[in-house]
């Protein structure tokens, strides 16, 4: 299932949008898109309203303003957004989305787990020497996430650069062979 369709008060911006356009989905079936839209806190008062946004396929996507969000969605009540919900869930849970697409609910993360004490002092400094990612003004810190499997395992650990994994590896055989590991 999609999750649970919740009741959003009636006289708020928040609320189930549908687009006005319809996308093609399963079967070459045309569907308008949906979203979940809450109102964010204005910064000042004379601020616009921002809304924070949740599609199927994303936990929250970036903010939008409300005046972008009416030009292209019409505000429905739960019930009529909950067939399309759960139809875009179902549909781009198989959908193939290119690696490191913005707003995956699943993506491919390359992380070091375990005791990383012993090797803390080594990752700094492959992360020190490391390039900043392409497109990037700085280096990225060393990023502790904690992360869910498909099995359901709960994992914490550094997440590292696929690019970074054959020093990681030397690091670690290095390590184990220290300890009289095999």
């Amino acid at each position: 299932g999609g999750g649970g369709v919740r009741d959003i008060e009636e006289d708020s911006a928040s609320g189930f949008y549908v687009s006005t356009f319809h996308m093609r989905s399963e079967r070459d079936e045309q569907r308008p898109l949906v979203l979940l839209a809450t109102e964010m806190p204005k910064v000042h008062q004379r601020s616009d309203l921002r809304m924070r946004v949740s599609r199927p396929h994303n936990a929250l996507a970036s903010p939008m303003w409300f005046r972008d969000l009416t030009r292209g969605y019409r505000k429905v009540q739960p019930e009529q957004a909950q067939p399309h919900w759960e139809a875009w869930y179902t549909f781009l849970e198989r959908a193939n989305f290119p690696k490191r697409s913005y707003g995956m609910r699943k993506s491919d993360l390359y992380m070091i787990v375990g005791a990383l004490l012993p090797v803390w002092k080594h990752l700094k400094m492959i992360f020190d020497k490391a390039p900043a990612p392409t497109g990037k003004a700085k280096k990225r810190p060393m990023r502790v996430v904690r992360v869910q499997l498909d099995n359901g395992v709960k994992l914490i650990g550094v997440q590292v650069e696929e690019a970074h994994l054959p020093q990681l590896e030397e690091v670690c055989r290095q390590e184990r062979a220290r300890n009289g590991e095999v």
